[in-house]
């Protein structure tokens, strides 16, 4: 589905900065930029890993940097080309990471040029989203919003958790590349549930199983769940070191027949086993699962969670509203078939604050979609903020959500139940992929 971004660098900028693709030998400067400036080292060693050839869907010439006259990187932006899935259709999308500056180079605009450049390659080449979990309220300069549920957070003390289980039904093992197909045909029924998730692929797979340098800021150890039968019937991906005596884990799939509860009481006593020294002293004090706004452990396990915390979300932003939207029409024509509404014959016009968007539907079917430059006076069925209509389209707010928070949001009635039809709220579950 991806290709390589087309090189149409380098690119001059004032005062002789040169704005570029970087190439395999400029891996050590930018790794040790981003581990200088976000204070992370495991970020270089991603970086290096990613610039490499051994990377399942970028190298070097994903990233871009501006440098001094006299060649020294000074800024940089990593791009990761991706698939994710909206229901069951598949969609190109781009997310931006490693994004720095040298601090005795700021408020020259690197960044916003940065962006702005990506943006512009990555939509010639058809990514229809791009996504960022960054600094909030930073990327909203740069036509992001929040508008994708992120991780979510429910945490469980070992103190509260039963020493304990008779008979374990379950054991537990890392993961080995053989297993990849029980792995992505246990991810797919999970991920049934939601309306975005991430697609991945057997390479994908392979790469995060023995691909990651040690130290690598996206290295995961994921662990095989194991029945009496001696058959995988689900799985955990978590990082590989403790913070703190907290142990994360971001992912937790199971076989739809499979008890949540029992499987999950014999994750944590198999984590309280590895983490424990031969003295009995153990570790691992916390696990912090951080596996989704909703989750089917969150319901089998009540009596041990902590209250949830306020999730943050992934920053999206849609170079092409209507370009996305007849990618998903089959989901949303599908939504309307199932609906009140099924053979509606409608135009709807929404104001997007700098732009229109119209969708014509004849007997059901959505037969245009066109976007416009917004005349002021045109009169329109709906009316959303800038970037508002983002949180709408990824299912993360109803549109009633959005009305009572932007009192400058509008519909007419019609619209109200077409926009409620074809766009409802339904959590999402995706994983930043290094």
């Amino acid at each position: 589905m991806h290709q390589k971004l087309p090189l149409v660098l380098p690119q001059k900028l004032a005062d002789g900065f040169i704005l570029r693709s970087a190439t395999q030998s400029d891996s050590h400067e930018i790794a040790d930029l981003n581990s200088h400036i976000h204070e992370n080292e495991g970020l270089g060693v991603w970086l290096e890993d990613a610039m490499s050839s051994g990377h399942p869907t970028m190298d070097a010439s994903q990233v871009f940097v501006i440098t001094t006259p006299e060649g020294h990187i000074v800024s940089t932006l990593a791009f990761i080309p991706q698939t994710w899935r909206y229901e069951d259709i598949l969609i190109p999308v781009g997310q931006l990471e490693a994004i720095a500056t040298h601090e005795h180079y700021r408020r020259h605009g690197f960044s916003r040029k940065l962006i702005e450049t990506v943006h512009h390659l990555s939509y010639k080449q058809g990514n229809l989203i791009h996504a960022v979990v960054g600094i909030p309220t930073y990327y909203r300069r740069y036509g992001y919003d929040y508008a994708l549920d992120f991780r979510g957070r429910r945490s469980i003390h070992l103190d509260n958790v039963p020493m304990g289980i008779e008979t374990p039904p379950f054991t537990i093992r890392l993961a080995t590349e053989t297993d990849i197909p029980h792995l992505i045909r246990i991810q797919n029924h999970h991920n049934q549930t939601y309306l975005v998730t991430n697609y991945c692929d057997e390479t994908r797979w392979k790469f995060d199983i023995s691909g990651h340098s040690e130290g690598s800021d996206a290295q995961v150890r994921i662990f095989c769940i194991i029945d009496d039968q001696s058959q995988i019937v689900g799985y955990y991906r978590t990082f590989p070191a403790l913070w703190d005596g907290t142990l994360v884990i971001i992912e937790f799939a199971m076989q739809v027949t499979i008890p949540y509860r029992l499987a999950m009481l014999a994750v944590l006593n198999a984590m309280r086993d590895r983490y424990t020294d031969e003295d009995g002293n153990c570790q691992l004090a916390q696990i912090s699962l951080e596996i989704g706004i909703h989750h089917a452990v969150y319901d089998t396990l009540p009596e041990i969670l902590d209250p949830a915390p306020r999730p943050s979300a992934w920053y999206i932003h849609l170079p092409d509203e209507a370009r996305l939207i007849q990618y998903i029409k089959p989901v949303l024509e599908g939504r309307l078939e199932q609906s009140n509404m099924c053979g509606l014959t409608a135009t709807t016009k929404i104001n997007l604050a700098s732009h229109e968007l119209t969708i014509h539907i004849k007997h059901g079917e959505i037969s245009l979609i066109a976007l416009a430059r917004l005349v002021l006076g045109d009169e329109a069925n709906a009316t959303f903020p800038p970037y508002v209509f983002n949180q709408l389209v990824m299912g993360y707010r109803s549109l009633e959500e959005i009305q009572y928070a932007y009192a400058d949001c509008l519909s007419d009635t019609e619209t109200t139940m077409l926009l409620n039809n074809l766009f409802p709220k339904k959590a999402s579950f995706v994983i930043p992929l290094g």
